[in-house]
């Protein structure tokens, strides 16, 4: 009876990752008027590239993550709500940031080459910034922290 069980459980866990992450996988987005990929709340973004859109390249929401994927000539590369994980990822030529997230977020082993104003933007706290490569942008990587007490000020 154990053999029988089995594929009956796995089926409910794929549909209960599925009902939670909707993927985006091997895109590309180019020449939008606005932003090139947007994606709801723990939405997964991997190996797509967004390009010469009129806004941001990839917008992730909250708990939302970017792996492998590449946004060059954007306003913003990547842009991220809490609770982000951006890793293995290249942001390029963007006009503003290429990399901009908030508070709790994750970024690991990305290339931020030739944005115009950060590399790499987190605003807020308790945000993980970790073996990136930052060359010729702006400034490479700017971490700013919201004082409790500023708040609403």
């Amino acid at each position: 009876t154990s053999g029988r069980l089995a594929p009956l459980v796995t089926a409910r866990v794929r549909m209960s990752i599925s009902s939670i992450v909707a993927p985006v996988w091997a895109c590309t987005a180019a020449g939008n008027t606005s932003s090139g990929i947007v994606v709801g709340q723990s939405a997964v973004v991997s190996n797509s590239l967004s390009s010469s859109n009129g806004f941001n390249g990839i917008v992730l929401s909250s708990g939302g993550m970017a792996i492998h994927s590449a946004a060059r000539q954007n306003v913003v590369g990547f842009s991220g709500a809490d609770g982000n994980t951006i890793e293995g990822c290249t942001s390029e030529s963007n006009t503003e940031d290429g990399i901009r997230i908030n508070a709790r977020g994750f970024v690991r082993g990305n290339l931020l080459r030739a944005n115009t104003n950060e590399g790499i933007q987190a605003i807020g706290n308790s945000n993980r910034i970790e073996g990136n490569e930052a060359n010729s942008n702006g400034t490479g990587i700017r971490v700013c922290t919201v004082d409790p007490g500023m708040a609403g000020t």
